[in-house]
């Protein structure tokens, strides 16, 4: 019941950004305009229920919730939060360089923990894969779907013009 609440709430999500990004009127956009939404779905990137993990829209990435699965098993990386953590990063880095962007444009991080405890761990992690990089972030706590269910990451970053 839960998953399929999150699936349609996600599924308005998109519905509301693509809405959001078409024309007010019937009035088709010029041939030569940039798309203004693409979604990203390939390469190692994990993606689950239909979703894309990652949409483009008017120079943004969005990134969906990146956990830490493996995406050659589809299961957690580890059963600890240090290897979730990690698992968790990579999914959020291939998910971002699959959209043109990487980790040095996130401009917005959202980390949701299942456990307070978990924040240093992450937190070194975080540390690791930002390579000095402070972008705005929060931190929330969730009630996981499952024990097993640890971390989950969130970002919006921007697309390096080329």
């Amino acid at each position: 019941m839960m998953r399929a609440v999150i699936r349609t709430l996600a599924g308005l999500g998109l519905a509301l950004l693509i809405a959001c990004q078409s024309p007010s009127d019937d009035r088709a956009a010029p041939p030569s305009a940039a798309p203004a939404l693409q979604l990203i779905a390939g390469g190692d990137t994990l993606t689950m229920n239909n979703q894309s993990a990652a949409v483009v829209a008017n120079g943004l990435v969005f990134t969906a919730g990146i956990i830490g699965m493996d995406p050659r098993t589809m299961g957690f990386a580890a059963t600890d939060i240090d290897g979730q953590a990690h698992q968790a990063f990579v999914n959020l880095r291939n998910a971002l360089q699959d959209a043109g962007s990487d980790m040095q444009h996130i401009v917005k991080l959202t980390v949701h923990l299942s456990r307070p405890e978990h924040f240093q761990p992450m937190n070194r992690l975080y540390l690791e894969f930002m390579d000095g990089h402070e972008p705005a972030r929060t931190i929330v706590g969730f009630q996981p779907w499952s024990e097993d269910f640890l971390i989950q990451l969130e970002a919006v970053a921007r697309v390096p013009a080329d």
